[in-house]
C-alpha cells in the first residue's frame, strides 16, 4: 500500500498558486493575498491553501450608513472580517489538461475552512439631542474566535501549454455562529447558520 500510494505521489502533477481573496460580505476591497498547492490525480486534485487579511478593521459603505442612521449608544453594527483562513479542498474537474497552447476548463469543488474571525463593532455616538454625529467610531468590545464549516463552490481556469494558468474561484464557508448582537446591553444567545461567499483570482503553476 505504502508503494501504491509513493508511486502515486510521484506521477501526480504538483500544482502551486498564488493570488488575491474578496469576501464578498464585508468591506468589497480586496481582503489579502492568499497561496496554496495541489495534487492532481486525473480529473481529481487535493488542494490546501492559507489566506491572510492584513486589513482587517474595515467596514462597509452600507455599514457606515446604519450605523450613522441608527446613531445610539444602544446601537453597534457588528462587523466580521477574517484574520486569516486555511482550506482543504477536494476538487473535481471536467476537463483535463492537453497538450494544445490554451486548455481549462470548469471545476467543482468541496472541503472544510478554519479561519480566525474578528468581530468589530462601530457606532456613531450622539452630542446631547443630536441622533448622531456623522462619524463612526469602533466600539470598546472587541472579539476574535475561531471558526470552521464546510466549504462548497465552483471555479473555471485557463492554461497555457499545461504550465502555467490562470484561475477564478467562487466558493462559500456555512458554519453554525452566534447570532450578531446590535444592542450591547443585551447580548444574544442565538446561534445561526452564517453562508459567507468569498472570490479568488490565482496564478497557478504547474511544476
Amino acid at each position: 500500500m505504502f508503494l501504491l500510494l509513493l508511486n502515486l505521489a510521484e506521477a501526480a502533477p504538483v500544482q502551486v498558486f498564488g493570488g488575491v481573496r474578496n469576501s464578498m460580505t464585508t468591506a468589497g476591497d480586496l481582503d489579502g493575498p492568499r497561496v496554496g498547492g495541489r495534487y492532481v490525480f486525473g480529473p481529481a486534485a487535493v488542494e490546501a491553501n492559507f489566506f491572510m487579511n492584513p486589513r482587517s478593521n474595515r467596514y462597509s459603505s452600507l455599514d457606515h450608513v446604519l450605523v450613522q442612521l441608527m446613531g445610539s449608544q444602544d446601537f453597534v453594527m457588528p462587523v466580521d472580517n477574517d484574520l486569516f483562513a486555511a482550506q482543504v479542498l477536494i476538487d473535481m474537474g471536467f476537463i483535463p489538461l492537453g497538450d494544445e497552447d490554451w486548455s481549462g476548463g470548469p471545476h467543482l469543488i468541496a472541503g472544510l475552512e478554519i479561519a480566525r474571525v474578528k468581530h468589530t463593532f462601530y457606532l456613531s455616538p450622539g452630542i446631547g439631542d443630536e441622533p448622531y454625529t456623522g462619524v463612526v467610531t469602533q466600539a470598546p468590545t472587541l472579539e476574535i474566535s475561531p471558526i470552521g464549516g464546510v466549504v462548497t463552490g465552483a471555479s473555471v481556469d485557463v492554461w497555457w501549454r499545461s504550465r502555467v494558468g490562470l484561475r477564478l474561484t467562487w466558493c462559500a464557508r456555512t458554519s453554525f455562529e452566534q447570532e450578531p448582537d446590535y444592542d450591547p446591553s443585551n447580548p444574544s444567545n442565538v446561534r445561526e447558520i452564517v453562508f459567507n461567499p468569498t472570490t479568488a483570482l490565482d496564478v497557478v503553476v504547474q511544476l
